[in-house]
């Protein structure tokens, strides 16, 4: 019994260690073309990577960081943003 049980334990710690390193960067659902960003408010951007992967955000001239948690939760807040017309480029890596 001891046996099978250990068998059973492996197996399924061997799937969970690929699946977790098999995920890669992703933006959570809002976050889609031509989207409008809130003005004059702090503005969340978030998603999901591999636990422990930094990822860097850029936009609007602002660069911020997060490390993704156990998880593979992040989230960085975007300073406050002017009233602008022009097209921006929010830019996500890892």
């Amino acid at each position: 019994m001891n046996k099978r049980l250990f068998t059973l334990f492996l197996a399924l710690s061997m799937a969970l260690s690929v699946s977790a390193a098999d995920q890669q960067l992703e933006l959570a659902v809002p976050f889609t073309d031509n989207m409008i960003l809130q003005r004059e408010s702090k503005v969340p951007v978030w998603g999901f990577d591999a636990p422990g992967i930094q990822i860097t955000v850029k936009f609007a001239g602002q660069t911020k960081t997060a490390v993704a948690d156990k998880n593979g939760d992040w989230m960085v807040k975007l300073d406050p943003l002017k009233v602008s017309r022009e097209e921006r480029g929010l830019e996500v890596k890892n």
